[in-house]
């Protein structure tokens, strides 16, 4: 898994130290992302900019699908750890907003000279509800929207008009469609793959336990009940009862 950049880095560690500009020692974030970005390489040699929202996967999926590239699953995950070693990136799941990012380690394969633009592309979460949406929240630490306290936050939150249809991220079988505390109306699916998906702060569900569903197929719609402030979609991927950062998961699942 591949944790997506986070606006806020409050409480972040880089996942080994990062040697100081001459004359300098880092000692605040800005210090330290400077540090990243004065090795690495000028956009010219085929970099790009972390924005908020990216993780190193998607990152990588919209690189490789540029280029024509492979986008199994398995040529995602070499890519990933190309691109990581070539930053010097101990930890995949740790990058950061305004963090240069060197992708000449991924060969073009479509004729696409290095440190050419890449086209916008949407983001893994959009597959997940109809129409205009915007991811409102990331994975990861956040300040509690209720009691302003840095905690985790275990999924996405994808902001859309109330009643907006939301799609299964994969084909499975619900295992609860009901109400849960804190999430409000709340749908979950087992994959075959093994993880569960859990759709929350639902305005009303679609479909029962037991119940089959296909890839892409509507489950449910936007609401905000629960612990919300608005509506949206408050979703997580989880493998044996522990939470995983979803962006890297979706991105796996549109490279599929």
């Amino acid at each position: 898994m591949h944790t997506m950049a986070a606006a806020n880095t409050q409480g972040a560690t880089l996942a080994q130290p990062v040697p100081p500009r001459p004359g300098t020692a880092p000692t605040s974030f800005r210090d330290l992302l400077a540090a990243l970005n004065d090795a690495a390489p000028q956009p010219g040699a085929g970099s790009r900019v972390v924005q908020a929202g990216d993780c190193l996967s998607s990152i990588c999926a919209a690189r490789l699908r540029a280029q024509g590239g492979a986008l199994s699953p398995q040529a995602l995950h070499a890519a990933v750890e190309q691109v990581a070693k070539a930053n010097h990136i101990a930890n995949p799941d740790l990058i950061f907003p305004g963090q240069r990012l060197a992708l000449g380690a991924l060969a073009t394969t479509a004729g696409r000279p290095e440190g050419t633009a890449l086209p916008g592309h949407p983001g893994p979460w959009q597959g997940l509800v109809e129409g205009t949406a915007a991811l409102s929240s990331a994975f990861g630490l956040r300040k509690d929207p209720f009691t302003g306290r840095v905690r985790q936050h275990n999924g996405i939150d994808v902001a859309a008009r109330a009643g907006t249809p939301i799609a299964a991220c994969e084909a499975g079988s619900v295992t609860f469609s009901g109400w849960k505390a804190g999430y409000g109306q709340t749908v979950v699916i087992h994959h075959e793959d093994g993880l569960d998906s859990l759709y929350g702060h639902l305005a009303r569900s679609l479909v029962k336990v037991g119940q089959a569903v296909a890839a892409h197929m509507p489950i449910a719609n936007v609401g905000s009940n629960g612990r919300s402030t608005g509506p949206h979609l408050h979703f997580e991927v989880r493998r044996d009862g522990r939470a995983l950062e979803p962006m890297a998961q979706l991105a796996l699942l549109n490279a599929q």
